[in-house]
């Protein structure tokens, strides 16, 4: 499959990752061309960063923007650098787009008509279950024996989620983690059938994490994050946990197993976290800060002088 760099979609940037072609930007502080793997950036990404300053103002981006970034990791002589190559906006439209070239592609290409390209998406995530004349009743009957039977969120193994609400499927989110563009439910049989095309089985039971109400400090399941739930409701990160290195900075305590002596790193600024992103550390134990409140002794008085 070929890709036109100018007229790039989301999914089109998650299967570039996937397949690790090799993605061709423009730098665009001085104009050079530079190539590397294309990146789809995490917070996890973010926090390996060695500039303080320039992590912190990714993690204002990534937390409150509502944008997807996606950068190339160039390693060349002289240039060890994440170099940004393309953002989308929360609509999946572009909102930066620094990419020239794709593996050698030509860097001109056929833009594709919006109604294919939404009839595209429609079909991949939610196809139609038009069982061909080479699907028998035992077949069916088969793929519908490895359905999940209970109510509830279902995550495929191509990462796909859906709503089992009885006799019908409803799609959630799509492989890539995101609305698809229809919801169109399927019954049993044709969901069924749909899935063994797609290759959905097995399917596990997703159990959506609960998360406080109650105003303080909380732990992520992994003890490695501080977060903090204001009396508006709104989450807060607070600290992480890292280990310093001998260049004075810190690294996530994630991408250093060996290193000793971690601690909590306060982030400087007021960094907001999303509910749905909250879930990923979920459970989250309350954290209790502070020193302890001390114990009054209870002291006779002495009535006479």
């Amino acid at each position: 499959m070929k890709y036109d760099p100018k007229h790039l979609t989301y999914e089109d940037a998650l299967e570039i990752e996937k397949r690790g072609l090799a993605v061709t930007a423009k730098d665009f502080e001085d104009g050079s061309t530079h190539t590397g793997p294309l990146r789809h950036m995490t917070l996890s990404d973010v926090l390996k960063t060695a500039d303080m300053e320039a992590c912190l103002m990714m993690i204002a981006a990534i937390t409150t923007s509502g944008l997807e970034y996606f950068y190339i990791a160039v390693r060349e002589p002289g240039f060890n650098y994440d170099l940004p190559a393309i953002v989308f906006r929360r609509d999946g439209s572009i909102d930066d787009n620094y990419i020239i070239g794709i593996e050698g592609q030509s860097t001109s290409g056929v833009e594709i008509n919006a109604d294919e390209l939404m009839d595209r998406l429609v079909k991949q995530e939610t196809p139609a279950a038009d069982a061909d004349e080479s699907t028998s009743d035992r077949q069916t009957d088969e793929w519908k024996a490895k359905l999940p039977k209970g109510l509830g969120i279902y995550k495929a193994a191509t990462g796909s989620v859906w709503l089992h609400s009885g006799n019908m499927w409803t799609p959630i989110l799509n492989r890539y983690g995101n609305v698809p563009p229809s919801a169109t439910p399927q019954d049993e049989t044709g969901f069924a059938i749909s899935s063994h095309k797609a290759k959905r089985f097995p399917f596990e039971k997703v159990n959506l994490a609960k998360l406080p109400t109650e105003e303080g400090y909380y732990l992520s399941k992994d003890r490695t994050r501080l977060f903090l739930l204001d009396r508006d409701g709104f989450w807060t990160l607070v600290a992480y946990m890292g280990a310093r290195l001998d260049d004075g900075y810190f690294a996530d305590a994630d991408k250093c197993s060996s290193c000793d002596d971690l601690e909590y790193v306060p982030v400087a600024s007021h960094l907001r976290v999303t509910e749905h992103n909250m879930r990923e550390y979920a459970p989250l134990s309350k954290a209790k800060l502070g020193l302890r409140k001390p114990r009054l002794k209870s002291v006779p008085i002495c009535e006479a002088g």
